[in-house]
């Protein structure tokens, strides 16, 4: 999508091709989880107020395959015209809210290596074990 905002952890399909999935599928798919909820809250936290109609909209995924790599906040919130909201509000300069959504994730970012630091401990484990 034109403007969609990427963080991207390199090496990271590299070590996963590398390890076997009973090891890190579980943690990671939980990492990526608490990565995606925290983003989806921060995004809630900082939406412009539209009758709770943006709020509502915005939600956390995952990928749901057999190897665990992303994350996304997704917000479907659409105006009576069918406009997107999030687009307009994003990327528009005119309503006083652009980058909101950017801003959110970047708040949420501090969270991203207690989940990473949790994941690899569990992974540890399992090695140990």
């Amino acid at each position: 999508m034109a403007g969609s905002r990427t963080i991207v952890i390199e090496g990271l399909d590299k070590i996963l091709a590398k390890m076997k999935p009973e090891l890190y599928e579980p943690s990671a798919k939980a990492m990526l989880g608490e990565i995606a909820a925290a983003g989806a809250r921060s995004a809630r936290a900082g939406a412009p107020r539209l009758k709770g109609k943006l709020r509502g909209s915005i939600s956390p995924k995952t990928n749901g395959g057999p190897k665990p790599l992303w994350a996304v906040v997704k917000v479907g919130a659409v105006n009576p015209r069918g406009y997107s909201y999030p687009r307009l509000l994003e990327f528009s300069r005119k309503h006083g809210h652009a980058n909101w959504l950017k801003s959110a994730v970047e708040r949420a970012q501090g969270s991203f290596g207690a989940a990473a630091s949790k994941a690899a401990r569990a992974v540890e484990r399992k090695w140990a074990g």
